[in-house]
């Protein structure tokens, strides 16, 4: 039976790749900007930057759906002895779904969508709180010293929430459909779901 640590590769590997990509195509980029015009009381232009902060993974949509197949795959592997290579869609039996690619679709509209709005509504509360006096400051007040790390904090903190919470929702989603799509195949009426550590099982009834 296939281990956990496949499920939680997956979902380590989806999260790292977002995470790595927004940094690298944007977020380095949004930070510093902000970083600048907030040292200079440029309120306008830090403003301007934190609205213009984008959460946008069209590119990466190859590799975000090389790992939805894969999860989809894992799942189910669940209800062939752990072999991935055993399951409808491994083995040829069947296309793979459309719903994996309304999945990695989904993924990434949620991102560029409510993830992006919470991660620049985390930049504008970091701009209107360094327009206060420093003792009526409340984002953070004074608990994370210096102006780098509030933002690697506040708003990089939250594309980072946002991208692992639905990283996750997807990984196990697509784990989830795939084996019951398995199960349904094979004409498995019920099951029961064991979970030990270091692995969890699928096993047939």
């Amino acid at each position: 039976m296939a281990e956990i640590q496949s499920f939680l590769t997956i979902e380590e590997s989806l999260c790292e790749r977002l995470r790595s990509s927004w940094v690298k195509t944007s977020g380095r980029a949004a930070l510093r900007d902000l970083g600048a015009a907030i040292t200079v009381s440029d309120w306008s232009e830090a403003e301007r930057v934190a609205s213009s902060i984008r959460l946008d993974f069209t590119q990466d949509r190859g590799e975000i759906k090389a790992l939805a197949v894969g999860a989809f795959m894992l799942g189910q592997s669940f209800f062939t002895g752990g072999r991935v290579g055993a399951g409808d869609v491994a083995s040829g039996a069947v296309p793979l779904p459309m719903e994996v690619d309304l999945a990695t679709d989904a993924l990434v509209s949620v991102l560029e969508n409510r993830g992006g709005q919470h991660t620049r509504a985390a930049a504008l509360s970091v701009v209107a709180d360094a327009q206060l006096p420093k003792e009526e400051r409340t984002v953070l007040k004074a608990v994370i010293a210096g102006l780098g790390t509030k933002l690697n904090a506040v708003v990089a903190g939250t594309a980072r929430s946002a991208i692992d919470v639905n990283a996750n929702l997807t990984t196990s989603r697509l784990v989830s459909y795939g084996a019951l799509s398995q199960a349904s195949a094979l004409g498995v009426k019920r099951f029961q779901i064991k979970q030990t550590m270091p692995s969890a099982t699928l096993l047939a009834i």
